[in-house]
């Protein structure tokens, strides 16, 4: 009965997790946000690499769903600041772009995030790695 329960609350605590969603283009934004919600996540929407940024340091989120040009500051800058930051490295990083740019994408992976370009990934399948945490 108490294994149930601490499942249960495990189950729970996943889904409320919080993920921060760094995308300037406001239709994809809201379409991501809206059905991560519907899935119990608590999202965090920012439209521009500093803001970003600075609500990755502030507020504690354990992923981020994170667009490469962003107004302000890119999306690997910004990758390169959470990786170098102690309290942040450990935070799982998505990259959600229309650039099928190879050195890009190696680079982003080499950082430690997972890259899907827009145009070839279905919205479930981002949906379905959110939950892989």
């Amino acid at each position: 009965m108490a294994e149930e329960k601490q499942k249960s609350e495990e189950t729970e605590e996943k889904k409320h997790a919080p993920i921060l969603l760094v995308e300037d283009d406001s239709f994809l934004s809201h379409v991501l946000s809206d059905r991560l919600s519907q899935e119990g996540f608590n999202v965090t929407v920012c439209k521009d690499g500093k803001a970003g940024l600075e609500a990755a340091k502030s507020l504690k989120h354990d992923m981020v769903l994170l667009d490469i040009i962003l107004p302000n500051l890119d999306g690997i800058s910004i990758l390169r600041e959470i990786k170098k930051d102690s309290k942040l490295s450990s935070m799982k990083v998505i990259m959600l772009s229309n650039l099928n740019d190879p050195e890009r994408i190696k680079e982003a992976k080499s950082l430690g995030a997972e890259y899907y370009v827009k145009a070839d990934t279905e919205l479930e399948e981002i949906i379905r790695k959110t939950h892989e945490r």
